[in-house]
This record gives structure tokens, C-alpha cells and sequence, in this order.
């Protein structure tokens, strides 16, 4: 039985913009495709800016979550977020090493989308 400390987490913190607030709202169901592995999904809007969003997925084991960002659902969740706004950090969490590495995250995350060859 998988425990938390097995988890890991992606977490996407983006910037909505004020006039797609509702559009967010609206596609939200659009932008949660599923995976094999995913244990949960939480959105979190920040009360005192609220344009500012977190993202979290926990993934029951790190390779599920890697494999995961090499998907089309996982581009096509990007692409709808640079729609609605502005990608600010995107962070992978392993609760089992206890470590944060936004540098394994693909690169296409934090700027204009690249080839990923």
C-alpha cells in the first residue's frame, strides 16, 4: 500500500488573467485529463491575490509523474494555462527523498514552448 511519503508532486503556480477568470472556471473539467498513476488533483486559488493559482497532482511514484510529463496531456494542460494566463514555476516534489527539482521538470514549462527532441 502506497503511502504519502511515497507521493510525488507536481505542483504549477501560474498567474490567471483577470478577464479569463470565468473561462478558467468553465474549462477547468477540459484541463484535468487523467494518467495512469495519478492519485489526486488540487487547485488552490490564493485569497489575497486571487489570479494567483497552484496546481497540484500527486502521482503515486516518481516515474509514473516523469513519464506523465512527456505526454500530449500534459503539454495540452501547459497550453491551456497560457491561454488563461502566465506560467510562473512548475516544480516536481519528491516526498519520498523529501527533495524539490524544478530542473528535471521539461523546459517547455517555464518559457515559449520548444521542441523536445
Amino acid at each position: 500500500m502506497k503511502t504519502m511519503s511515497d507521493l510525488c508532486l507536481l505542483e504549477i503556480e501560474f498567474a490567471l488573467l483577470p478577464q479569463k477568470r470565468r473561462e478558467f472556471a468553465q474549462s477547468l473539467d477540459l484541463l484535468t485529463g487523467t494518467g495512469h498513476g495519478l492519485v489526486r488533483r488540487s487547485v488552490y486559488i490564493d485569497r489575497d491575490e486571487p489570479e494567483r493559482i497552484l496546481w497540484v497532482e500527486a502521482w503515486a511514484t516518481r516515474e509514473l509523474l516523469e513519464a506523465h510529463l512527456e505526454t500530449e496531456i500534459f503539454r495540452g494542460l501547459i497550453g491551456g494555462l497560457r491561454i488563461l494566463g502566465n506560467v510562473l514555476d512548475c516544480r516536481l516534489v519528491d516526498l519520498a527523498s523529501d527533495l524539490t527539482d524544478s530542473r528535471r521538470i521539461p523546459r517547455y514549462v517555464r518559457g515559449k514552448l520548444i521542441s523536445q527532441s
